[in-house]
């Protein structure tokens, strides 16, 4: 109890000390847009249309939530505002669960605001479309994966995990079975296909669109050789801990112990993973501190939600401290530095993330003793 009280107190004073400054630093800018990440300390300018741009809203609503800063409430709703056209984006896919779980979603839990929740559910229902009924999971199609294989080919990731936020949300919003239905299916799906049976997770798996069976699993970010990209072990963790809670389901509540035990056995004394848990000599050389917020703040709305993860809830204390220790300075961009955005592509290394900073401050605020359970 005493120690539950020393973070809460410390989350508070993070959040006023440091979170309120940068992110009313971040509203006087007009020269880096929504960025992804940060280098060399500074913001990297996004001038295009980014899958995290609903992390930006999310920060926003969440800062208004603990600081009642009326700049962030705000800042909030011109986010919402300027994402919802993207609904009807060509372009879309199923990041349309980041782009709107974390912007309208909130905005609607947050302010009651009825406009919110009916853009909320018209990306569920768009979310829906990306569903192969053979495969029985959320997909998409990459050309260059097609073309590998020398035939049609659907893909499915471990990031539609976290996706299925905005469906588990608009089913207990309005009871439609599609959206159940699909989450359930692509969890299934996603428990048979990307998680083995030692709680490592592959990254990706490709499926014939018109039979549904799996042709490969494999990778895009992780390790030449054998990899566990950090940040897909963290999606895995968060995503089935969500859909053990939305579903009642107990094996996603043991998926998510697997994925959560392979994780832990992988980081080092630390406890800040490096960007693929299975990295060696020099790629040894980026952690992710993003991939562990996504845990600690998976963590801690399971044991809100008062599922049984009584051996990772242990871990919540120390993760937390980890995470401190990995917060930027004063006169750097961002909340959270050591994350790695993509490694292989050299971009984003050792700075911070959006998405990072997001989960970070879910994980500040939950620690404060504000409720931010999506449901």
């Amino acid at each position: 109890m005493a120690e539950d009280e020393t973070l809460q107190s410390h989350a508070g004073a993070i959040i006023a000390e440091r979170v309120r400054p940068k992110l009313l630093g971040f509203l006087a800018r007009e020269d880096v847009g929504l960025p992804l990440y940060s280098e060399a300390g500074r913001w990297q300018a996004s001038p295009i249309e980014r899958w995290s741009d609903g992390f930006w809203a999310g920060l926003f609503w969440l800062a208004w939530r603990a600081t009642a800063e009326p700049a962030f409430r705000e800042a909030a709703e011109r986010l919402c505002r300027a994402l919802a056209p993207r609904i009807d984006d060509p372009a879309a896919n199923y990041d349309l669960g980041f782009l709107f779980f974390y912007s309208h979603v909130w905005g609607y839990r947050l302010t009651g605001e009825p406009a919110y929740r009916e853009t909320a559910l018209r990306a569920a229902r768009r979310l829906c479309d990306f569903r192969c009924d053979p495969a029985r999971l959320i997909t998409l199609t990459y050309p260059e994966r097609a073309a590998r294989f020398g035939r049609p080919t659907v893909t499915t990731k471990i990031d539609v995990m976290m996706n299925l936020s905005l469906l588990w949300w608009a089913h207990a919003e309005t009871g439609e079975p599609r959206f159940r239905e699909t989450a359930v299916d692509h969890a299934s799906g996603s428990l048979d296909c990307l998680l083995r049976p030692d709680g490592w997770v592959w990254e990706l798996a490709d499926f014939d669109p018109e039979d549904g069976a799996l042709i490969a699993c494999g990778k895009n970010e992780g390790v030449e050789g054998p990899s566990c990209w950090a940040r897909a072990q963290a999606w895995a963790v968060h995503g089935f801990l969500q859909a053990a809670h939305f579903s009642g389901e107990a094996r996603f509540l043991e998926a998510a112990r697997r994925a959560y035990g392979y994780w832990h056995r992988k980081l080092p004394p630390d406890g800040l993973p490096f960007w693929d848990l299975l990295a060696s000599g020099a790629d040894r050389d980026s952690r992710d501190s993003s991939a562990a917020a996504i845990v600690l703040a998976g963590l801690l709305r399971a044991r809100a939600w008062g599922l049984d993860v009584t051996e990772a809830e242990a871990d919540i204390p120390t993760a937390a401290r980890t995470l401190v220790a990995a917060l930027t300075s004063p006169d750097e961009d961002g909340l959270l530095a050591r994350g790695c955005a993509y490694y292989r592509r050299h971009e984003g290394r050792d700075g911070a993330t959006v998405w990072g900073d997001y989960y970070l401050l879910e994980a500040l605020v939950a620690l404060a003793g504000h409720d931010v359970r999506p449901g």
